[in-house]
């Protein structure tokens, strides 16, 4: 999928999650290196760091945390009613 929306799922849910750094589940993650691989050797080193390393883990379950709340019903809404709120309509001459 284009944007991650499964990606961003799961981390809303509070998830650890390890997307490939080629797509736009880059963005739902914070484009933060330690979960980001190009290879399935680095993908391998990544879960093994994460899950061998409790204080890490935390950390990025943490940050993700902070990060994921972009991703929320409510601040869509929220959003979308702004945009619906101030839009104006083209003037007719």
């Amino acid at each position: 999928e284009h944007f991650g929306m499964a990606t961003a799922e799961m981390v809303r849910a509070g998830c650890l999650v390890f997307p490939h750094r080629s797509g736009g589940s880059v963005e739902v993650v914070d484009q933060m290196p330690e979960l980001l691989w190009s290879s399935e050797d680095e993908a391998v080193a990544r879960v093994g760091a994460a899950s061998g390393d409790p204080l890490l883990r935390d950390q990025l379950l943490a940050r993700l945390g902070r990060h994921a709340q972009r991703f929320s019903s409510d601040r869509f809404v929220t959003e979308f009613r702004e945009i619906v709120d101030g839009w104006q309509p083209p003037q007719v001459s």
